[in-house]
């Protein structure tokens, strides 16, 4: 006797089936799993965090070092990690956004 729950299809298609069809499960492209069609082991927003973490943590460094008194160097120093670490917030805002 049959299961009375209903099965969702793995991948979400459009007209026929394609290597850029998304899983519903993890939101990956249909190429990035198995042969079998695992999905994948790793988070992606996981990146996207991390990205987020460390741009903030060196932008944190960068005005605590371009506001200090100190040597010129100690400035540019700090201004340079200010600018990396919102470079680096921003590729992190935009991986979140994109799915893979």
């Amino acid at each position: 006797m049959a299961s009375p729950t209903s099965v969702q299809p793995q991948f979400q298609t459009w007209d026929s089936i394609s290597n850029v069809d998304r899983c519903n499960k993890c939101g990956a492209p249909r190429s990035a799993h198995g042969p079998d069609w695992t999905c994948l082991r790793w988070n992606p927003d996981r990146l996207s965090k991390a990205l987020y973490f460390i741009g903030g943590l060196l932008a944190l460094i960068g005005v605590m070092f371009a506001t200090s008194s100190g040597s010129t160097a100690l400035d540019v120093f700090g201004v340079a990690c200010l600018l990396l670490g919102t470079m680096v917030g921003v590729v992190g805002a935009v991986r979140s956004r994109r799915r893979i």
